[in-house]
């Protein structure tokens, strides 16, 4: 999962796509506006990743905190650093990512907006 983050701030969505299985499903529906949703297969998470960093004018992941469930489940504790495109207003956000692992790549990404959901998330306790 390092390896993913470190590949998209160094080139972009597609290189963190490449992570994602084929059939990946990514589930951003704790998002609030035009984004939540579910996106299936790596086609449509690619496409969703790109519209949403689209809005910016650059977006930066740093994990704070990897947590592995010692099965297949890695839940990421994520800052975020953004700026807006035009306004060029800062923005710094938390999330925390649950990665369902199989053969080496993800596929389920589910966004959390809290660690106890996430650590439920992959089976572990809050």
């Amino acid at each position: 999962m390092r390896q993913a983050y470190e590949a998209f701030n160094r080139v972009g969505v597609e290189a963190l796509v490449d992570y994602f299985h084929p059939d990946v499903e990514y589930d951003v529906t704790a998002a609030i506006g035009p984004f939540a949703g579910m996106y299936y297969g790596r086609a449509s998470a690619q496409r969703f990743l790109a519209d949403y960093i689209e809005s910016w004018e650059y977006v930066r992941m740093e994990p704070q905190e990897f947590i592995d469930s010692g099965e297949d489940h890695v839940v990421v504790f994520l800052r975020l650093h953004m700026r807006g495109k035009g306004s060029g207003i800062e923005v710094s956000a938390e999330t925390f990512n649950t990665w369902t692992m199989r053969e080496g790549l993800a596929v389920r990404l589910v966004v959390h907006n809290d660690k106890a959901g996430a650590l439920e998330a992959a089976g572990l306790s809050g």
